[in-house]
């Protein structure tokens, strides 16, 4: 695999730059489209932003000097322009964070690519509730599980900011978990029970692999937050 030195040499020769631009593509476009998807919550506006940033990119890639990894400079480039268009849904819509976040819950309903259960969906209208920088740093650091030297890399942060805007959200992720019926109408989840709500909290407040437990229904041979998730959905239908 080519490494990102190699790559930016070729962009920026003419005569090798459309073939590594396509290499550029292949290599991080699922990565961005992926994090698109869980910031927009829509395939078809996910596609379309991914599409305006690599078009940023290719005009931008003689100007960027290298001061962070490629990955990085793309993710910002995708995010502002996630960002921008969040922002005009909401005014197209007339979205306040209570009802985006009733928006989420019956967008990822009807969208085929979403295949997590009840307590998934309600984490992304959760999430969607946020303001922008508490929603970016707890998606990178819970779901991409990335180390908060990492996030601040990429978003210019100290790390003792990231820890607060993360546990900031946790905090607000939680609010909103004991205030279901209020934000989206969900009067009583059977399974939702105190154990699996402290568990499921507690993981939010401590972003790595959960062990060993007996505090909810055959869960004690899992070891990741994800996979606790779809047993939480699973059981909800079952």
């Amino acid at each position: 695999m080519i490494n990102d030195d190699e790559l930016l040499i070729r962009l920026r020769n003419p005569a090798t730059r459309s073939r590594a631009f396509s290499q550029l593509v292949q290599t991080y476009g699922p990565r961005l489209h992926a994090h698109l998807l869980r910031m927009l919550h829509k395939r078809a506006d996910a596609d379309d932003v991914l599409q305006n940033a690599f078009v940023k990119v290719h005009r931008g890639i003689d100007g960027f000097r290298g001061d962070s990894q490629l990955y990085s400079w793309m993710y910002r480039i995708t995010t502002n322009e996630a960002l921008a268009w969040l922002r005009k849904r909401k005014r197209v819509l007339s979205l306040e964070a209570e009802n985006e976040a009733q928006w989420v819950d019956r967008q990822l309903k009807a969208e085929p690519f979403f295949e997590g259960g009840e307590i998934m969906r309600l984490l992304h209208a959760a999430i969607a509730t946020l303001p922008d920088k508490q929603r970016e740093v707890f998606q990178l650091r819970y779901f991409e599980e990335l180390p908060y030297r990492k996030i601040s890399e990429m978003l210019q942060t100290s790390e003792g900011s990231l820890k607060a805007s993360y546990h900031h959200a946790a905090k607000k992720i939680e609010t909103f978990l004991f205030q279901l019926k209020e934000y989206i109408g969900v009067d009583r989840l059977d399974f939702w029970n105190d154990k699996m709500r402290a568990l499921f909290l507690n993981n939010l407040s401590k972003p790595r692999p959960i062990q060993h437990s007996e505090h909810i229904v055959s869960i004690s041979h899992l070891h990741s937050r994800r996979a606790l998730i779809a047993v939480a959905g699973n059981h909800l239908h079952a």
